[in-house]
């Protein structure tokens, strides 16, 4: 029973993060295209956007953290891998969860940071 919970966590956790890379690949094309369409109203009509650099800056909020969320499932986000390969396999597990929960209070903290900037 517990091992059908973990797989069907697992595969909702999949889910989930197909759909994030899909939003942030489309946050990250309508980022470009904002930011060339800025660049080009403001240099060749001399008639910048009034939005534009409110919507770029949010937009890239966005794709930041989402990027991270995705980071951190895939196991890409940076690591100091030489402390960690320092100490014996059985507190390897140990330092291993003691950096993910660190860095989900700093993802929270950044989450937390970012709305009151919002």
């Amino acid at each position: 029973m517990v091992m059908g919970i973990v797989s069907a966590v697992g595969k909702l956790s999949q889910g989930v993060n197909a759909i994030v890379e899909r939003a942030t690949l489309m946050l990250a094309v309508t980022l470009t295209g904002v930011v060339s369409l800025g660049v080009i109203s403001r240099y060749l009509f001399n008639s910048p956007l009034s939005w534009e650099q409110e919507a770029s800056i949010l937009l890239f909020m966005w794709v930041a953290f989402l990027g991270a969320s995705i980071a951190f499932y895939m196991k890409s986000h940076v690591r100091i891998t030489f402390v960690v390969e320092a100490f014996p396999d059985k507190f390897r597990v140990w330092i291993t969860l003691i950096g993910h929960a660190a860095l989900l209070l700093f993802f929270g903290i950044m989450l937390g940071k970012g709305m009151e900037v919002v």
